[in-house]
């Protein structure tokens, strides 16, 4: 008899998992897009150059290092890149960045989200952090002074944060802050230099809305997320006495400065489209945005990375048992789920099942049983 062994996400579903990258990289292409458009009509050629130079890095850099290990372990490099998707992780570590740092510091970076943030705890399905934002944590700790001869305009962040400390205490201050910035439609629709790939409110959302009538992102974890940072930004408005702007009330406008400043909505998706998240996701939703502030104060996003609710999957998931698969199909006992695979009735068993009742049961490993 033998038996094979893969590992997560092995949630039964329609929509395999490279269905759901090829959507998540369609997605992502779209918002680069819309970066190399700015940059291109508010600074010119050689801005969009850099963000093209950028990806073509960090693309290159995960391949090959990849490619190396898969040769290593001696295994098919073809069938292991199809199958391990640190392209993804590429992109999104380039659009996590701003448009000044340098090739070398995200090539850096690129191979240490790749190799330490993934590779190293058994590739896709088994790394415990973010590779993506562990890579961002890298330039943020080794690389934040390696910058190119790209400038811009100062973010948002960066104006809101330095000049006025996220706390404007008088109506003359929150119309100069709010003119500086642009104000909220500027916010909104993006159009202002930040990290590459987290500008556009508009545009992420819009994304975001296809990926959930698509099914492939949890449209309750992004719901959660905004909705907490409307709630605690709203509180802190009405307990500070934040005034009013163009006519709306302080627990109106600052909640929409922080939703449309920074990588609110990108930060988001760290675990929209993670097929283990389960109700861990939505609770580590509720803490991302207070629990990265003090970086947001220094650069261009949030950097939700060294979640320890990440580490420790099963708890958080007890909490909500089997809401993450409500209505999937899912039949014999102890959470035996039909696959169609060959063996024994073609069966798919769970090693770790965090329910295995009636309402449905998760896996995060496979067993496939041959003859």
């Amino acid at each position: 008899m033998k038996f094979t062994f893969s590992v997560s996400p092995n949630l039964h579903q329609k929509q395999s998992t490279k269905r759901i990258m090829l959507e998540l990289m369609l997605g992502l292409a779209a918002v680069y897009v819309f970066a190399l458009v700015y940059y291109f009509m508010e600074y010119g050629s050689s801005y969009a150059l850099q963000a093209v130079l950028l990806l073509a890095v960090a693309l290159v850099v995960a391949l090959v290092t990849e490619s190396v290990f898969a040769l290593v372990l001696k295994k098919n490099v073809r069938q292991y890149l199809s199958g391990s998707f640190g392209w993804i992780t590429a992109i999104i570590l380039t659009m996590m960045c701003t448009i000044d740092i340098t090739p070398y510091a995200l090539g850096v970076a690129t191979f240490f989200s790749i190799f330490f943030g993934k590779l190293l705890f058994g590739g896709f399905g088994n790394n415990i952090f973010n590779p993506a934002a562990f890579g961002r944590a890298v330039i943020f700790n080794a690389f934040m002074g390696a910058a190119t001869n790209v400038v811009t305009s100062a973010t948002p962040l960066t104006v809101i944060g330095t000049a006025f400390s996220w706390m404007p205490g008088s109506e003359s201050a929150i119309t100069a802050m709010m003119e500086q910035v642009g104000g909220l439609t500027t916010l909104f629709t993006g159009w202002y230099p930040g990290a590459i790939g987290e500008t556009s409110a508009l545009l992420i959302l819009i994304v975001g809305v296809i990926l959930a009538v698509r099914q492939v992102i949890d449209w309750r974890v992004p719901v959660v997320y905004l909705g907490t940072i409307v709630v605690l930004t709203a509180a802190v408005a009405l307990f500070c006495g934040i005034g009013s702007y163009s006519g709306l009330p302080g627990f109106i406008w600052y909640p929409l400065v922080h939703q449309f400043s920074g990588g609110v909505h990108a930060d988001g998706s760290g675990d929209l489209t993670d097929q283990c998240a389960g109700t861990r996701a939505v609770l580590s939703g509720c803490g991302d945005h207070y629990r990265t502030d003090p970086i947001e104060g220094q650069s261009a996003g949030r950097l939700p990375v060294f979640d320890p609710d990440h580490e420790h999957d099963d708890p958080a998931d007890r909490i909500g048992d089997g809401w993450q698969t409500a209505g999937r199909s899912c039949t014999g006992p102890q959470g035996i789920c039909r696959s169609g695979s060959t063996g024994a009735g073609g069966d798919l068993v769970g090693s770790q099942c965090s329910h295995t009742g009636p309402r449905g049961s998760f896996f995060f490993r496979k067993y496939t049983c041959e003859q």
